[in-house]
């Protein structure tokens, strides 16, 4: 008896499919690939609200510096206050010397600008030093 030739083709009456195992590979890479998106969008969501945060702590720590110069109020001591219209948003800024040999001496002065959350966690979001004459304060 004469065995019918082998060409690759498919047989009459059956359609080419996908083994089990083919299907299964499918779905893991499927869902592996889903989470690794999800995940990423995730971290990304949250870069952009640090980002945010940032960029709101520098622009208040702007305009409470640019109060102090055009009051020409400069505490020679350690202070802190909240900003009324932000909630949630404090600063504090901390008065140290530098003696540089000259009797008036240097002022060394940082600004910190901290975010709490809604579950009382406090978060320095921006901190600037600058350093001023220190003729006019005492240290």
């Amino acid at each position: 008896m004469m065995r019918p030739l082998q060409t690759g083709l498919p047989r009459a009456g059956h359609r080419p499919s996908f083994t089990l195992i083919e299907v299964v590979a499918s779905l893991v890479l499927l869902g592996t690939t889903v989470v690794a998106l999800l995940s990423a969008q995730t971290r990304a969501l949250q870069q952009l609200r640090a980002s945010n945060w940032q960029r709101q702590a520098a622009h208040l720590a702007e305009e409470l510096i640019a109060g102090w110069a055009l009051e020409d109020h400069h505490p020679a001591t350690d202070v802190e206050g909240v900003f009324p219209d932000h909630p949630g948003w404090s600063w504090r800024r901390s008065v140290g010397s530098l003696f540089t040999g000259e009797p008036a001496g240097l002022i060394r002065i940082q600004l910190e600008v901290i975010r709490t959350d809604d579950l009382g966690q406090s978060q320095t979001m921006a901190s600037f030093v600058w350093l001023e004459a220190g003729h006019d304060h005492a240290p």
